[in-house]
Order: C-alpha cells, then sequence, then structure tokens
C-alpha cells in the first residue's frame, strides 16, 4: 500500500494519526484472539561462573 510512496516520510504521521480507537478495538478483536496465543516465560541463563 505504502510501498514506493518517496512522499511517505512526509505524510505517514498523519496517517498514524487518522487511526481511530474503534478501528484499534476492531483489529483487536479481529486478530487477537485468546485462542491464538502463546505465553512465554524468559528465564535468563544462569551465568557461567555461577556454575
Amino acid at each position: 500500500m505504502l510501498y514506493g510512496d518517496i512522499n511517505l516520510i512526509n505524510t505517514e504521521i498523519d496517517i498514524y494519526r487518522s487511526i481511530t480507537r474503534e478501528e484499534i478495538r476492531d483489529m483487536a478483536k479481529k486478530y487477537l484472539n485468546s485462542n491464538q496465543r502463546m505465553i512465554l516465560d524468559y528465564v535468563p541463563a544462569k551465568d557461567k561462573a555461577q556454575n
């Protein structure tokens, strides 16, 4: 959609500002389904000096 638009740097912020809360909510409802998620627990590796 925006690829190849050399004027994009001048107008991109207006595109982001034009997005409404309702549009974000609708897209979240459409794409962020509770049955399509994964919970990841990130545990850092132990320091090798502590072994």
